[in-house]
Parts: structure tokens; C-alpha cells; sequence
């Protein structure tokens, strides 16, 4: 009997391939997010260090100018935090649909192999009955022979 081939094993082969870029660019999306999230905490750090000096230097006594300079400064941190909260959402989505496109592509993959899984436990079955055939021929034959040499 002939080795075993999957018909669908290209398929199969290729969808393997689309799952490892797959899970390559899910990798790349979260680590984009831990990245943003550091910039983030470190931004947070910042507007904290900068209004604890206001809160100081206020304290103490500022000029009206240097008070006004830092609520425009923390203003602008601010904002620029808001952007990049923004930012992560979008980092947050994007890797929410590449992780449900992922698991399609494990459900499609999975059933391929299930299904090269069943055709290979069909393969055997079917070679195990022509081997038993082949040795039954075989019994049957040497029988045979012995009989007629009598």
C-alpha cells in the first residue's frame, strides 16, 4: 500500500503559515500597547512631579506669571495624556479584533488537523485489512501448495 499523503496538506500548510503571521502580528499590537502604556505612566509621572513643584513653589510664593506658565504647561500635559489614552484605545481595539481574528484562524487550522486526523485512522484501517488480507492469501496459498504436492 502506498504512504499516507494528506490531499489538503498546501491548505493546511498555508493556513498554518497565516496563523504564525497571525500570532506574530498580535505579539507586535501588544507590545505597541505595553510600550503606550509606559509612555503613559511616565507622562502621569511627570503631570504628578510638576503639579507637587507648583503645589511647593505656591506654597512658598509665586509670581502670577509662573503660575499661569505651569497650568498652561499642565494643560498641555494633560492633553497630550488624553491623546495618548486615546492612542491606547485604538492599540486595545485593534488587538481585540486580532485576537478574535486569531482564534478563527486555530478553529480553521484545528480542523484541519482533525480532519488529516480521520483520514490517516481511515489509512490504517484500511491497511491493517489488507494486511490481514495479505496474510490470509499468504496462509491460503502455502496450504494450497502443500496440498497439491501430495
Amino acid at each position: 500500500m502506498k504512504k499516507f499523503t494528506f490531499s489538503l496538506s498546501t491548505v493546511k500548510g498555508y493556513k498554518d503559515k497565516l496563523l504564525g503571521n497571525l500570532k506574530i502580528e498580535h505579539a507586535a499590537i501588544l507590545a505597541k500597547m505595553s510600550k503606550q502604556k509606559e509612555l503613559i505612566k511616565g507622562m502621569e509621572e511627570s503631570e504628578r512631579l510638576v503639579n507637587s513643584e507648583l503645589n511647593e513653589r505656591n506654597s512658598k510664593g509665586i509670581a502670577p506669571h509662573e503660575l499661569v506658565n505651569y497650568q498652561r504647561y499642565l494643560r498641555v500635559l494633560q492633553n497630550d495624556i488624553k491623546v495618548e489614552y486615546e492612542n491606547l484605545a485604538k492599540l486595545q481595539k485593534a488587538e481585540e479584533e486580532k485576537r478574535e481574528e486569531l482564534l478563527e484562524m486555530k478553529k480553521e487550522t484545528a480542523s484541519f488537523e482533525k480532519l488529516e486526523e480521520k483520514k490517516l485512522e481511515e489509512y490504517n484501517v484500511l491497511a491493517r485489512k489488507e494486511g490481514e488480507l495479505f496474510i490470509e492469501e499468504f496462509v491460503s496459498n502455502k496450504k494450497y501448495a502443500k496440498q497439491e504436492r501430495r
